[in-house]
């Protein structure tokens, strides 16, 4: 396997501010990351500024089970929202702090607009484009602030509320700047093809991207309960607005945001998500299987990953332990620093060329036989691999047989793991299909139809376990 898969993450778009039009003037390459005009993305990076709104922090009062809006009290800073801790069984995230109208689109516009960036998907209505702001917690369990982009298919008023959808977006970088909302409407691809058809979508940005404190990139259940919080902004919204948007929801996500999927099937499920009707997910080419990819990966090639290097910095800073278990001088220092200022292609950029310059050696041997020598760090790893769960919750796995990013041995582990847990899941290999065009506007619209069947109430039949 190449080092390009690096563990189940890919870049997807980030674009400049939105206009009050479908603009086309500014994306990143899925792939490479270069952005296609650089003047257009350098103007938007400064993301310091919040709307007015959230220059108050979030306290919550956790004494009682109820948590309402009238929680949130004006205080002094934003760093504050990070002094209170919240059980995630009695208060839940998703409170709306404030809301922005970007965009509204006519038919003509949005399919302008697919026809660039998604050629073959169709739309049948216009979308109106809103950024938001809600509550939602940290790793620690703390309050923290959520941002998204939430699109709302701009047609008559259905005649019951609309189906949510929350698509979670693969790996952009941990720093505020690669806030997938941040640059505005036309960042919001998915979402749009999603409303096109009638559904009502959230794309969350996932905690610490563009909003106070530290990205947890691929901590499993932070991001998991960060995925529940912004469907429930997302039904917040449509409630002010006047478009009711229903407690029925599915989670999509692509590499990254499979791994986001599959880690919130459960929280959907559970109490933390009771109030919601969680009808399936469906993860495209997700992360998972970390220790088999892991020692897979540094067996196969000298140069270093910005995404395992991101996972490790992220994970070991969730547990409290010191990176330089694994990261050499000056890296353990450089990288809680870099994480915080640099988008992907940049770190990646930065990084040393070989494993020895960045890792400690006795590191290296750990990850090439499964982190047996360090079973503190397997530990971690295998709590942030993606649960599957005995649930009979529609899953459905869609993996490009030419993936390079994410290999497909790892939707092949997903499954084996599914079925010894007697899990039921779909999974569909698609040949000729690389990490980029399994997101394409076929498997979209495959998507479409897979998610509108469960809607109908149709039968769903998940794949079969080999036999014994």
């Amino acid at each position: 396997m190449r080092s390009g898969y690096c563990l189940a993450v890919c870049l997807l778009l980030a674009c400049s501010g939105g206009s009050t039009t479908a603009s086309t003037d500014t994306l990143v390459d899925t792939l490479s990351g270069e952005v296609l005009d650089n003047g257009a993305l350098d103007a938007g990076q400064d993301v310091s500024t919040l709307p007015d709104a959230l220059t108050d922090a979030i306290v919550v009062d956790v004494s009682t089970e109820e948590t309402q809006e009238e929680d949130i009290a004006d205080t002094t800073s934003l760093d504050s929202a990070s002094d209170v801790v919240i059980d995630p069984l009695q208060t839940k995230g998703g409170v709306i702090i404030d809301s922005e109208h970007l965009a509204t689109w006519s038919q003509l516009e949005v399919q302008l607009y697919l026809n660039t960036w998604a050629p073959g998907a169709i739309s049948a209505y216009g979308v109106s484009i809103y950024r938001l702001f809600y509550t939602t917690q940290s790793p620690l369990g703390l309050f923290t602030i959520g941002s998204s982009l939430a699109v709302f298919p701009d047609s008559p008023l259905p005649t019951e509320p609309t189906v949510a959808v929350s698509w979670n977006h693969g790996t952009t970088g941990t720093a505020d700047k690669c806030s997938v909302s941040t640059y505005g409407a036309n960042n919001a691809l998915y979402g749009v093809v999603y409303a096109g058809h009638g559904y009502a979508v959230v794309l969350p940005d996932y905690p610490g991207l563009g909003t106070p404190g530290p990205h947890p990139y691929m901590v499993r259940d932070a991001t998991a309960v960060s995925v529940v919080d912004g469907v429930r902004a997302l039904r917040s919204l449509g409630a002010e607005i006047g478009y009711p948007v229903s407690e029925r929801v599915f989670s999509l996500g692509h590499s990254q945001g499979g791994h986001a999927v599959i880690s919130a099937h459960s929280f959907f499920e559970g109490p933390y998500g009771d109030d919601l009707d969680y009808l399936g997910g469906v993860a495209f080419a997700p992360g998972g299987e970390f220790l088999d990819v892991i020692q897979d990966y540094v067996t196969s090639t000298v140069v270093p990953s910005a995404f395992l290097a991101m996972m490790y910095n992220a994970w070991l800073t969730d547990r409290g332990v010191p990176i330089s278990l694994l990261f050499k001088p000056p890296y353990d220092d450089y990288m809680p620093q870099w994480v915080e200022q640099f988008c992907l292609v940049e770190l990646a950029g930065m990084l040393p060329f070989t494993r020895s310059e960045l890792y400690h050696p006795e590191a290296i041997t750990a990850m090439e036989t499964g982190f047996t020598s360090m079973p503190e760090m397997a530990a971690i790893i295998a709590d942030n691999t993606p649960p599957v769960e005995t649930t009979e919750t529609p899953l459905l796995v869609l993996h490009g047989a030419s993936d390079t990013v994410v290999p497909v041995e790892v939707s092949h582990g997903i499954f084996a793991r599914s079925c010894g847990l007697e899990a039921p899941m779909e999974l569909q290999i698609e040949p000729g299909l690389d990490h980029t065009t399994i997101v394409g506007s076929t498997m979209l619209l495959q998507a479409k139809q897979w998610m509108d069947a469960r809607v109908e109430g149709l039968p769903w039949q998940p794949s079969d376990c080999p036999s014994d």
